[in-house]
């Protein structure tokens, strides 16, 4: 297991809190909120959490990524980009709640 602190817990960590923050009311710059917070930079934030999401799409189940993310995804980047990941699940919350 990862320790806190360690850098996929963290991008993790921010995603999440950009999510939360974007359900609530979509805002611009979320990762300079989420900077902010942290007291890192904006650049920071934003590779941590595209890391992080590199990271599923190249080690998660395809099957679970295809059932949980379904938003359309560009097939020449294979991934999704971090606004585009931050508002599907925020607008899926939202509907949900």
């Amino acid at each position: 297991m990862k320790q806190p602190g360690s850098p996929k817990v963290i991008g993790y960590e921010y995603l999440t809190e950009a999510i939360i923050i974007a359900t609530k009311e979509p805002t611009p710059n979320l990762s300079r909120l989420v900077a902010a917070k942290h007291g890192k930079t904006p650049a920071s934030v934003e590779r941590a959490m595209q890391n992080a999401i590199n990271r599923a799409w190249s080690n998660g189940n395809p099957e679970d990524l295809a059932r949980n993310y379904t938003a359309v995804i560009n097939y020449e980047r294979g991934v999704p980009t971090l606004t585009e990941f931050i508002y599907h699940y925020a607008n899926r919350f939202r509907n949900e709640l």
